[in-house]
């Protein structure tokens, strides 16, 4: 064969090569996107769990019905839709019910509580097979009733017992698997509230009874509430003819004061007409619930959370409702908090799951780019432009990711020695791309470099950034400026006295409440209608980790400015060999690698790297795999020079067991941690754990050998490189 020939095939051979890797990007963009649709149909559900949630938590019974199933009627695009649940005696009560299906349906009495025996129609089907049923077709209705076009219908089942239904109808589109897998995850997340409501209404109903009971002997009844510490009135003709003492505290007015006045003076003016309705339709006998919470207006004008329990009976020869006030001030309070727990700790599973999957992709995409980078040196600007191009946007998901996880996990951040002004200017393009605000950047150019976590600093200056853009929604002008300042004691700062980079970040927003500025840090206080309230308490706390700190000046209709200290130091700020891939060094070596780790992605891609920089290499994917290994290797007199271990191992023995056992065998091992959770507390005390080095998920070729050889050779001897 001509050497022409053998040139060509190489050529083709290559591009074959380079193809079948390009084919392989490719398929690991197509499961990225995968990834990013789950977890926005993730964080869809989550939205709509909390929703809901927060409504059963927080809404009176009458309003609690009809605002979950607005909910669930935006979220499904229908137009009908029907919430009931199942009474004690069987039947099916529907509180809540789309109000144009009554106002047209020509039936003589609007009933809302549909008997075992009248269940009748897809939806009776439903709940008597306890299935979900579909339908993209027109359904027989009633003359007179509204045209039923499509439905989706879901009966609620907690454990084995059916305790309600959810049904939608008329969608402009078909309804799809994926509308009743959303109904279905839904209905699962309201049968246990569902279930502990209505228990709580069942014992409600019951202390109810025995209360009326209680009121047959006027003397005993008198005495009882005397004592009583919640609030009790009688009203009579929408007058309050008695109350206890206890009103007095709940009022602000004396008894005598509140006998012969309006019952409706004491409530406050939202609720008036809520607690008239109720009133009015109890005294016809017709059925409403007998407790829900309202406002109180005192005699200063002041409102109170309370809770009302009421009840029907006969006072002086005519009906009287009876009721009893309870303050709920504290309970109320105590119940947000409790939202606010579940909130965080769904979300920060939630997303410490995502993020740890997520970035076990991003390890094999950033690692194969940076051996794909070796490959195709030599092949011109563009392909190396490209290749930048993607390198720049991995690196972005990996901050992204590295936020979840900083939420999900906390911890110590670890430190390096970084330039402030690169990271300013990276965090601003991330945070206002593709906004309206525009950014004025001052960095002078001898700014100090700082000892900082960059990827927790970079979150922190994000979430203020984007912080102030949301403060002006019509857009404006973002100041962001740098300066060395020296801290000294009369400046009363929360600060040592030092060296510090200040960084300033001014809106021209409408400005924070004086009494409002207390609060801003705090998890989830928010005056903005979208968002958590986390992004300033998250910036906050890695700031204080750092050592440093964070405050904030605003002027109503002016705007704010946030003030950030960094702590400064002199060192040099270690700076990697420019002139592209083919004047990076990388540290070669030999031997046998042990490498421990549950995803065969990322073993693959480390045996490419690790071959490629001359050594050896085996595998394990959990712990005990890899001790027998080790031991075997030990034994055959041709050992592991060193070992690198995932710290996760799911449903596995991971890192931190194995070393120890790995060290029982060969005090002396030259062990390597390596984990997608940079904030993990091994990460950062590493050689506490019997660890010689870490690298952390995702890396690249150079950070591995380089991490390898000093693993490996320590102080001993230069380093072999090739290029």
């Amino acid at each position: 064969m001509s050497k022409e020939s053998k040139t060509k095939k190489q050529l083709l051979e290559e591009e074959a090569r380079l193809r079948q890797r390009i084919a392989e990007m490719e398929i690991l963009e197509a499961e990225h996107r995968i990834i990013e649709d789950e977890l926005r149909q993730s964080k869809r559900e989550l939205s709509i769990r909390n929703e809901i949630i927060s409504i059963f938590l927080t809404t009176p019974d009458d309003e609690m019905y009809a605002k979950v199933l607005r909910v669930i009627l935006k979220h499904t695009e229908s137009q009908y839709g029907l919430f009931g649940y199942i009474d004690q005696e069987g039947n099916l009560v529907c509180p809540s019910l789309t109000r144009d299906i009554w106002d047209q349906c020509q039936v003589p009495h609007k009933n809302f509580i549909f008997p075992r025996e009248q269940w009748g129609g897809l939806w009776g089907q439903s709940l008597k097979e306890k299935k979900t049923l579909c339908s993209n077709k027109p359904l027989p209705v009633p003359e007179g009733h509204v045209p039923i076009l499509k439905t989706l219908i879901v009966p609620i089942i907690h454990g084995t017992k059916l305790i309600g239904l959810l049904a939608v109808a008329n969608k402009a589109e078909d309804y799809t698997p994926q509308d009743q897998t959303m109904l279905e995850t839904i209905a699962d997340h309201i049968a246990p509230v569902l279930h502990a409501r209505l228990q709580r209404d069942r014992q409600e109903a019951e202390r109810q009874r025995s209360e009326e009971k209680l009121r047959e002997s006027e003397a005993k009844y008198s005495a009882l509430v005397e004592q009583a510490k919640d609030g009790v009135v009688i009203v009579q003709d929408e007058v309050l003819k008695f109350a206890n003492k206890a009103m007095e505290t709940l009022s602000g007015y004396s008894v005598e004061e509140l006998i012969g006045k309006s019952c409706f003076d004491i409530v406050a003016p939202e609720h008036r007409d809520f607690v008239a309705q109720r009133h009015r339709l109890r005294l016809q006998g017709l059925p409403v619930p007998a407790s829900y919470e309202i406002k109180l207006l005192d005699k200063n004008g002041a409102k109170k959370e309370v809770e009302v329990s009421v009840g029907l009976i006969n006072y002086q020869g005519k009906p009287a409702i009876t009721a009893f006030i309870r303050d709920i001030s504290e309970r109320k309070r105590m119940e947000e908090e409790l939202l606010k727990v579940q909130k965080l700790e769904s979300l920060g599973i939630l997303a410490g799951g995502i993020a740890h999957d997520f970035n076990n992709l991003l390890a094999v995409t950033i690692g194969n780019l940076s051996l794909l980078e070796l490959e195709i040196s030599g092949y011109g600007d563009t392909a190396s432009e490209l290749l930048e191009a993607i390198k720049t946007a991995s690196y972005q998901a990996k901050r992204l990711t590295q936020q979840l996880l900083t939420f999900a996990r906390g911890g110590a951040p670890i430190r390096k020695v970084a330039s402030v002004s690169n990271l300013l200017k990276d965090a601003v393009n991330f945070a206002l791309s593709g906004s309206r605000v525009k950014c004025e950047l001052i960095i002078p150019d001898d700014l100090w470099p700082a000892e900082i976590d960059e990827g927790q600093i970079s979150q922190a200056i994000d979430n203020i950034i984007i912080n102030a853009e949301q403060a002006m929604p019509a857009g404006g002008l973002i100041r962001v400026w740098a300066e060395n300042v020296t801290v000294e004691p009369n400046l009363s700062l929360p600060l040592k006295r030092g060296e510090y980079v200040k960084i300033s970040i001014q809106d021209q927003g409408v400005g924070i409440p004086e009494e409002n500025l207390p609060k801003i840090f705090d998890p989830y206080f928010t005056t903005k209608q979208k968002g958590a309230g986390l992004g300033l308490s998250i910036a906050y706390s890695i700031i204080k980790k750092h050592c440093g700190y964070i405050g904030v000046e605003s002027e109503l209709g002016v705007g704010s400015v946030f003030h950030i200290y960094l702590p400064a130091t002199r060192q040099e700020i270690s700076t990697a060999p420019s002139g592209g891939v083919s004047e990076e060094k990388f540290c070669c070596g030999w031997g046998k690698i042990l490498l421990m780790d549950d995803q065969e992605m990322i073993r693959n891609m480390a045996r490419q790297m690790l071959t490629r920089l001359g050594y050896r290499v085996e595998f394990a994917s959990h712990g005990e795999e890899a001790i027998r290994l080790f031991r075997q290797a030990k034994e055959s007199k041709d050992p592991f020079c060193a070992v690198i271990l995932d710290l996760t191992i799911p449903g596995g023995m991971g890192g931190k067991e194995t070393i120890q056992k790995l060290r029982e065998i060969d005090p002396e091992v030259r062990a390597i941690a390596s984990s997608g959770y940079s904030n993990d507390p091994i990460m950062t005390e590493y050689q506490k754990y019997g660890f010689k080095g870490i690298v952390s998920k995702p890396y690249e070729i150079k950070e591995l050998s380089e991490v390898l050889q000093r693993v490996i050779m320590g102080n001993e001897g230069p380093a072999q490189t090739f290029g």
